[in-house]
């Protein structure tokens, strides 16, 4: 009898003592859950933290991806180019009119155009007309309007320059990716955000990063135009002779000749413009020549005058 009575209360000591154990745990699990548990209000730091997070990931990844693309564009180099001449020609009109029909026919446009000068036949003084033209012509048909523009006057300044723009290019690209994937996940933390200085914070952002893909894009557009349309510069001179391109002299003997044979011609142009000059300027000299003989006249005259009286 003593043996189960022990027995007895030893099962039931123990049981006691493991609800006590158990009601302990339960109570600190409770505790546990209860602090683990975020508070409503702190939703949107959570959001937050967690596109931070998303945001930085994919910055890696098109950081990753920004060489692959520029290694990608190698083969796809988009250049801009530009070029300038300086072109003579005796028949002034008709060559800007060969320029701008070259120019529409081949799809391209003047940009913009001037003249200065007076024309061959009414003056005597060198300077002649002159037209600067700035033609857009497609990248294309560029060696085209190259090679026709030789038959159109003497050209006697050729320059070409070439801006490599395909990694501005790729950069732009790759931060357009990046602004349009933060603008995503702003509009989606816009749905999820519930108080009003959340919803403002995340519109701020929102204009922000949208007015940045606007200045891209518009650089972007800018510089495909220029990819697309290559400028050419082309200054027009009306002359009464061409130019000829001459071997430069080496020995004295050619040296001597040359500098003759440019002062002969410096000589008969002076005499030609001062023919000219002196044709041009005689009913100025009639006019003077006038002017003067009354002037003389006017003075004797006054002179019989004065003497009587002394």
């Amino acid at each position: 009898m003593n043996l189960r009575k022990n027995i007895i209360t030893k099962i039931i000591g123990l049981i006691i003592i493991t609800t006590f154990v158990l009601g302990g745990c339960k109570g600190k699990s409770d505790e546990l859950t209860k602090d683990s548990a975020p508070a409503k209000d702190s939703v949107y730091d959570i959001s937050k933290e967690a596109a931070s997070s998303r945001d930085m990931e994919a910055e890696e990844e098109l950081t990753a991806n920004n060489q692959e693309m520029k290694d990608k564009a190698i083969d796809q180099r988009r250049i801009i180019q530009r070029k300038n001449y300086i072109m003579e020609t005796l028949e002034f009109d008709n060559s800007m009119k060969q320029l701008e029909e070259l120019s529409s026919g081949l799809a391209g446009y003047i940009e913009s155009s001037s003249i200065s000068g007076k024309e061959i036949n009414n003056t005597y003084s060198s300077e002649l007309r002159r037209a600067y033209y700035v033609f857009r012509i497609p990248s294309d048909k560029l060696s085209i309007f190259q090679e026709k523009i030789k038959k159109i006057g003497n050209i006697i300044t050729e320059e070409t320059n070439k801006e490599d723009v395909t990694s501005q290019l790729v950069d732009i690209e790759a931060r357009l990716i990046s602004l349009k994937t933060q603008e995503k996940r702003l509009l989606e933390l816009t749905e999820k955000s519930g108080s009003l200085k959340d919803i403002l914070e995340i519109e701020t952002k929102l204009s922000d990063v949208r007015y940045q893909i606007e200045s891209f894009m518009a650089s972007k557009t800018n510089i495909e135009n220029q990819v697309q349309y290559s400028y050419v510069n082309l200054q027009l001179k009306e002359v009464i002779k061409q130019t000829e391109l001459q071997k430069p002299a080496i020995t004295i003997g050619e040296r001597i000749l040359k500098g003759f044979t440019n002062s002969l011609s410096n000589v008969g142009d002076f005499i030609v413009n001062f023919i000219v000059f002196f044709i041009s300027a005689i009913p100025y000299l009639v006019m003077l020549s006038v002017l003067t003989v009354a002037g003389i006249f006017i003075w004797r005259e006054a002179r019989k005058k004065i003497k009587p009286k002394k």
